[in-house]
């Protein structure tokens, strides 16, 4: 099978960038380039539409990946038509961990040491377990997306607690994906999109595309699997300052583009600029 990894509104770093140059040689690579998360739907429609991969692959921009987790995600997909890694959802490593500030520590204090992004149970989407057939019919809130208290992470030891039923391979089914090696086929990216909930009271226009990508997933019956040893080291370059410095560029709508990367030759732009002004003016928070 043909398979592409999508990185996600690429920030360029030292350590990041040494390791995306040697996932090169092993996968096709495209860097969605400096695109705000509630752009990303149309982003990644442009790809889908000009690309011919069986799968697609994303992964946040702050991730540190191996070859060993991507050709196990990518054998995981000739198997399932959905396969996701995961990842710690704080920085445990003192060497990458941002500064002591209050979000880090709060982060740090409500998820505890080595938790990771995969779920004990179904979401929910503030407390209730969502009906996307009426979702339309929600109440409309400031924030119409997932609160802390609808995820209930486990922690890295505790994989094989939750998930005691693998097959010869090791592969195992989950309740949720989430933006580290998640991979699948062409036509369910097409289907489903990435589709974040509104949020009209922040300047972001939405988020939360990962729980939502997940619900839908959940709720139509697509079963989701993942193995073991796709772990990947989020870095958390999300946050705005590492060691009391800031890290992360101001974002410039210019700066947009879709990179692809084939057999770790040379980097196309396929990103039109109709397209591009098509994309600054979307808003694609989800509407059913």
């Amino acid at each position: 099978m043909k398979n592409c990894l999508v990185i996600m509104s690429f920030r360029s770093s030292p350590l990041v960038d040494k390791n995306q140059i040697d996932i090169e040689t092993i996968i096709d690579v495209c860097y969605l380039n400096n695109f705000k998360e509630f752009q990303l739907y149309k982003a990644f429609e442009i790809l889908l539409d000009k690309t011919n991969y069986d799968n697609y692959i994303l992964v946040s921009d702050d991730m540190l990946m191996t070859k060993q987790a991507i050709k196990l995600v990518e054998r995981g997909l000739e198997k399932h038509e959905v396969f996701t890694g995961y990842c710690n959802l704080i920085e445990n490593n003192d060497d990458l961990a941002v500064s002591e500030n209050e979000d880090f520590v709060n982060q740090r204090n409500i998820f505890g040491k080595d938790s990771i992004n995969f779920v004990k149970n179904p979401l929910t989407l503030q407390g209730e377990y969502v009906n996307i057939n009426k979702f339309k019919d929600y109440p409309k809130r400031e924030y119409d997306g997932p609160l802390l208290s609808d995820y209930q992470f486990m922690k890295k030891n505790e994989i094989d607690d939750f998930f005691p039923n693998k097959d010869d391979e090791g592969f195992f089914q989950v309740l949720n994906t989430g933006f580290a090696y998640f991979g699948m086929r062409k036509e369910l990216w097409k289907k489903y999109g990435l589709y974040v909930y509104r949020r009209p009271n922040i300047k972001c226009w939405g988020g939360a595309s990962d729980h939502l990508m997940s619900v839908r997933l959940y709720h139509d019956g697509i079963k989701m699997f993942s193995h073991k040893d796709t772990y990947a080291v989020h870095l958390k370059y999300n946050k705005k300052f590492e060691h009391g410095k800031k890290i992360r560029p101001e974002w410039h709508s210019n700066d947009c583009s879709i990179c692809l990367k084939r057999g770790g030759g040379f980097t196309t732009n396929i990103l039109t600029s109709s397209e591009w002004h098509e994309i600054v003016r979307c808003n694609t928070y989800l509407q059913l």
